[in-house]
């Protein structure tokens, strides 16, 4: 028995896969039972939700039924909190060429929810990088058809080297390399 977290695209990952769980049980805590073939997880109550056979071919690594996903719905997209609007609205932000790339990458996936962890990383590793710099980006990858994750961060890799890094900022904090010899 396994203790996992349902993510905010109705998934859990158990061994580089990720296995669909109805959207109720989104940022929940599930307990996950494993067979021989077979993934069964159950809510806190130890009562089966859902199962699925280990490792078996989904879209990518995406083992998903379509009614764990939510509909369309007002109330169903609140349930997940962080619906494909969330994404497009912080992309926004950046500009337009973002917020188009943002869309191609949730269209890649079978499942728009599948989408969800690579477009909250995308803009994320944005961060500390001048808005239209990012936007810029963002068009030349889609105007050269390069849509993904991967080849995003690829990308940002050399705008990192122009910009800097926010992230490694220098403080009183930090404790360098020497301090665990």
């Amino acid at each position: 028995m396994k203790k996992l977290k349902v993510s905010r695209n109705c998934h859990v990952k158990y061994q580089n896969m990720n296995y669909s769980v109805p959207y109720q049980y989104v940022q929940q805590y599930v307990i996950a039972k494993l067979s021989e073939d077979e993934i069964e997880i159950c809510d806190q109550n130890n009562k089966t939700i859902c199962s699925h056979r280990l490792g078996s071919i989904g879209h990518g690594n995406y083992v998903t039924v379509a009614s764990h996903l939510p509909s369309t719905h007002q109330e169903a997209r609140a349930i997940s909190k962080q619906g494909l609007d969330y994404f497009l609205e912080q992309a926004k932000r950046i500009g337009p060429g973002m917020r188009n790339y943002i869309w191609a990458v949730s269209k890649q996936s079978q499942h728009v929810e599948q989408s969800y962890n690579s477009l909250q990383a995308i803009l994320h590793c944005g961060k500390g990088i001048p808005h239209q710099a990012v936007n810029q980006l963002a068009e030349d990858l889609l105007d050269r058809g390069e849509i993904g994750y991967g080849k995003f961060t690829k990308a940002m890799k050399k705008l990192r080297e122009k910009y800097g890094s926010a992230q490694t900022q220098k403080h009183s904090n930090l404790r360098g390399k020497d301090y665990y010899k």
